[in-house]
């Protein structure tokens, strides 16, 4: 990636009745104190630099506790993502799955493709379940997930390399291919920061 490409660093809070505390600052910028809320986010933009060295580290503060986590560094979060997404075989993918139930109720989750079975996971309200792949030679690695809550049971290709490693894809690709699971849908966070994509379950 060249430098100068535009960044957009998003932070959500998912648990806890607690407020948080979001400091961040690189070398000369201090973007101040945040405070926020469950479900609340706290957003910024920037460029990375000539040399790409940009990073930005982040004070997070709840009661009794404080740690820093650089929330962006260019030779982490920065590397190439285009040399093979989209294009080629074999691109890392990192699907993560959040738990959004409306009614905070426990999430069941069973993810499998036709080689592997993650096994089954239960996610409490705004707990996550996340595993990492490579897309196979021939382009067409799939993985289905059930997910079951009370009184409800449904499918969903969570990774399809049609919709989520393809550069004609309607919704984009996806290398951090991060959803949020409702009731009504599965939605997959953008890229950008901007609105999730929501879809229709398949069963």
């Amino acid at each position: 990636i060249l430098p100068f490409s535009p960044k957009h660093v998003v932070i959500t809070k998912l648990v806890s009745q607690f407020g948080l505390l979001v400091h961040c600052t690189n070398k000369g910028i201090d973007l101040g104190v945040r405070s926020v809320l469950i479900d609340q986010s706290f957003d910024f933009r920037f460029r990375v630099n000539l040399r790409k060295t940009t990073n930005y580290s982040c004070i997070f503060s709840w009661p009794g506790i404080v740690r820093t986590f650089d929330i962006f560094r260019a030779d982490r979060d920065d590397r190439n993502h285009s040399s093979t997404d989209g294009f080629f075989p074999w691109a890392p993918k990192h699907v993560v799955i959040i738990n959004k139930l409306t009614t905070h109720a426990r999430l069941i989750v069973h993810c499998t493709n036709e080689n592997k079975d993650l096994g089954i996971k239960e996610l409490a309200y705004g707990a996550s379940f996340d595993f990492r792949f490579h897309v196979n030679f021939r382009k067409t690695t799939t993985y289905i997930c059930s997910f079951e809550w009370p009184k409800n049971k449904v499918r969903f290709d969570i990774f399809s390399t049609y919709r989520d490693d393809n550069v004609f894809s309607k919704v984009g690709v996806c290398r951090e291919c991060i959803w949020y699971i409702y009731e009504p849908a599965p939605c997959r966070a953008k890229r950008d920061g901007g609105a999730s994509i929501c879809f229709g379950w398949d069963s």
